[in-house]
This record gives C-alpha cells, structure tokens and sequence, in this order.
C-alpha cells in the first residue's frame, strides 16, 4: 500500500483501482467513512490535505489550526527519474529525458507550455499510471515538470518559480517565455530547486477560491510562510499585544523562564543541538542538576533528536532528567501538561537550505552572514529562521504547566522571541559530574561512609575523597563520626 501512497496516490483512488482484501463486501472502514455527503454536514473536521478535496471546502469557511509544512511540501531527492518517465510517455511534449530537458528547457518552453495548455487534465499521471509502473512514475510529476520549466536562478544555489522574469528582450526565447507569464501564474505551482543537490521541492498551494473564507489559529505565526503555503493574503490579528506578552506568559499561564547566559554575555549562545557535533554536555549536565535541585524534582526535557542520541550514550545529561521528547514529537502535544520543572536544551536548526528553500518559494535568495547570536539571513530570511528556531523554542516552553500549575522552565540558549524577559535564578551548581554523583547520593540517604559513596557511585576513592572535601569546604556535607567499622559519615547539609 505505501509504495502507491507514496507517489501521491490517494486512499481513494487506491481503494478504486485495486483488488484490496478489505473491500470485500463493502467493509472497509476507510471507504466506510467516505460514504457520505459532504453538504449535509454544517461541520467538518479533516486534515490538511482535504484543503484539495473541492466537496470539502466549497462554500465554507475554512479553519486551519497551525502551520504544517509536511502536509504541503513534497520533496523529490530525485527528480530525473520522474521527470524522465513523464515526458518521455507525453506525445507532443518536446523532450526525450531529463537530460534533454534540462539542456532545452528554456528554448522550448513556450512549445512545452503550449501542450500543458491544450493537455490541462492529462498534467499529472493517474492512478493506474502510477500502481501499474515499476517506481518511476509519481501523481504529482506533470506539476513538477511544469514547476521547473518556468524555475529561473535566485544566485543562491536554488532556482524557483517565484522570481520575477527580466524585461523582454528583442529576441530570443526570453521573449517567447514572457508571453507566458500568465500561465505561469495560472498553472505554474510553486517549485524551489536546488540545483547543488539537484532536488526539488514542490509547494501544493490549496485553492480556496469557493470557500467563505479563511482563518487561520497559530500562536507563533509567521505571516509569509502561511500566505506563500496556503495562497491568502491574510489579515495578522494578535489576542494579545506584543507589549503583553510576557505578562500572558508569566501571569495568565504562570509560566517562568529562566535563560541561561541571559545576564552574562560570555554564556549567550544560539547552542544549536541539531547535528549534535556541538553540545555543551558538562554545561547542561550541570544545569540540569542544578534546577532539580533547586525544585527538588528532576526537570523534563525537551531538546533535538541529535542531542538525546548522544546524551542517551553515556545517561550523564539525561540522567539528570524525569522525561525527555524532542522538538518535533511535543509540537500540540500535552505530554508534559503536568510538569512544573522543565528544561529546553539547545535549539532546533534545520539548516541554511531550509530557510532557501522557503525563501525559493517567496521568490526571495537567502544567504546568511556571521555566527551564533549575530547570525542574520536579512529580513525575509530572518523571519523564516525565527520560525524554525525561535518559535520552536517558544512551543516547547508552552508543553510545561498546562494544567494550571506553576511552571519553572530553564532554557539554555538566546532563542527565544525577543518579548521574553526572563526572570534570574540563584540555583547551585556543582563543577564536576563527581560532586554531582556525590551530591545525588547524600540527598537520598540520611548519611554514608566514603566507602559506602564509592560502591553507590562507581567513583574511584581518589574523585569521592575530592568531591567530599570540596563539598565540605563549602558547606553542603557535614562529617559525623559515628560508632561502628565507618566512623566518619557524610550527611547532606
């Protein structure tokens, strides 16, 4: 079933065209849910791809709840075989292959068009097209064949759809091109290349044309990418004011953000944990330990997939922490509803070709410039890099606490909206994950021997004599002596 889905066949066309055993008898449960009309009913409640299902949107008002990249992007890490496939078994269609394509895409664009014009509805593969062939065949490759005959060069490594085409010239096929500019806006999806690593990007822009209208629910929105994603020019409307924001943070949803590095200039950092080859372990070690301590509850913990796999290795950081997600598996999610400790280690950084991509389908050529905090990709690009990394930051310090109680959350990077005052912490830290192996063990005992310390915590009687002198030194262990084969006992002060 997923080799059909997979190539942007739908379920119902799947169910339609092949001999499934679940349609036996009319029993299926997807064609069971189907069997209705739509018309009859004042609501309905879908997925984003129904946005393309005219019966679903038609004469409605249309309410989309969060921004979903997934449910409108198809990626095509390949697109010569696609791409050859389609115009090799097209009549008319003036290429041989992908390599003939690209070499002449540009001089017989205006004959190409010409055949998507007189060949609308026979644009994309159907179904049995694509079930019947052996993988090279995919529903959406007459959208992605006539996405890249109008991709002109942004200068960035990408070509787009989106770029204004120059002036005609005199002659030539610019000025064949040009004739076609409103096809291109009629026809034309949106499509970002990028050509170092020759892979294709296709934006699906639902059409809304026959809905009432269109809203749209997020709490960090980013204007542009839901007009570009979705085709409307929508009206930002804020339930609360920028200026109050912190205080619908702190007050109305009782959460309190402690940032680390936000009062000292030599801990600020962006700590982006996505390719998990620059973590601060002995930092987020610390801190972890630290904030437990302070809330006497170990913190749950959001950080990248990256960042748990390498912490997960050696259980130093996360051992710290109740219960860890990653950023992408706690975007809407109440996993942590309950939790009134948390901590968001590092930030999320899809990469530079994520934000191009974007900025592709805006018809806009992003380049970033400098490093860490001083990172800027210029207007257009920085809202899309605050997208992806600030609000991300933002959703996560939102899981915490949303049962109503108070809420504590350590953050330990500077990527967090610019709205955010956070409030300073005094919690104790402990230099060294031996003192921090000490100090978990005294705290749950009522008291214990060097020797007792060394076979609790695997340490060797050199780090446990060491760490129990610095502690002592500053007053968090006292020494007893008691009676008995142990006559010096360590207790947590």
């Amino acid at each position: 079933m997923t080799t059909v889905y997979g190539p942007n066949v739908g379920g119902a066309a799947i169910h339609k065209v092949m001999d499934l055993p679940c349609s036996d008898e009319g029993t299926c449960p997807y064609q069971l849910a189907w069997d209705f009309e739509p018309a009859n009913y004042d609501v309905l409640v879908g997925h984003y791809v129904h946005a393309n299902v005219p019966s679903a949107v038609e004469n409605r008002t249309i309410v989309i709840d969060e921004f979903a990249e997934e449910a409108a992007v198809t990626t095509f890490h390949d697109p010569e075989p696609v791409v050859s496939a389609f115009v090799s078994r097209r009549r008319g269609l003036p290429f041989d292959d992908w390599t003939d394509f690209v070499e002449h895409r540009h001089e017989r664009r205006p004959e190409a068009v010409r055949w998507f014009v007189r060949n609308y509805r026979d644009k994309n593969p159907d179904s049995w097209d694509v079930i019947d062939d052996d993988g090279d065949v995919h529903g959406l490759a007459g959208e992605l064949v006539l996405g890249l005959l109008f991709a002109e060069d942004l200068g960035n490594g990408f070509r787009t759809t989106e770029k204004t085409i120059p002036k005609p010239t005199p002659d030539g096929w610019q000025r064949m091109a040009l004739r076609d500019t409103s096809v291109r806006r009629r026809m034309s999806p949106k499509v970002a290349w990028n050509t170092e690593k020759n892979a294709v990007h296709l934006l699906s822009v639902p059409n809304f044309d026959d809905a009432n209208g269109v809203a749209a629910l997020d709490g960090t929105p980013t204007k542009r990418m839901w007009d570009t994603a979705f085709g409307v020019s929508f009206d930002h409307e804020r339930v609360v004011p920028p200026s109050r924001m912190n205080d619908y943070l702190t007050d109305a949803l009782d959460i309190k953000v402690h940032q680390y590095g936000a009062h000292d200039p030599d801990k600020a950092g962006t700590r982006p944990y996505s390719s998990g080859n620059h973590l601060y372990a002995e930092t987020d070690e610390k801190l972890l330990h630290g904030i437990g301590m302070h809330f006497d509850a170990d913190p749950d913990v959001i950080t990248t997939r990256a960042a748990i796999r390498e912490y997960d290795e050696d259980d130093r950081v996360l051992h710290h922490a109740d219960e860890y997600r990653n950023f992408a598996s706690v975007k809407s999610s109440n996993a942590f509803r309950e939790s009134t400790v948390g901590a968001v280690l590092g930030s999320p950084h899809p990469g530079d070709e994520t934000f191009k991509r974007w900025g592709a389908f805006m018809g806009s050529a992003i380049e970033g410039s400098g490093k860490g905090v001083d990172r800027s990709y210029r207007a257009v690009g920085d809202e899309i890099y605050h997208h992806y990394v600030h609000n991300q930051v933002l959703q996560s310090i939102l899981r915490f606490g949303r049962d109503g109680q108070e809420a504590h959350v350590l953050v330990t990077s500077m990527c967090t909206p610019s709205w955010v005052e956070p409030e300073p912490l005094k919690m104790m830290t402990f230099s060294g994950s031996s003192s921090r192996a000490v100090v978990d063990c005294l705290r749950d005992s009522d008291g214990m021997s060097q020797s007792e310390i060394v076979d609790e915590t695997g340490l060797s009687q050199q780090a446990a004599s060491k760490a129990l002198n610095g502690l002592d030194e500053n007053g968090f262990v006292a020494v007893e002596d008691k009676p008995g084969p142990y006559s010096s006992q360590y207790v947590w002060n």
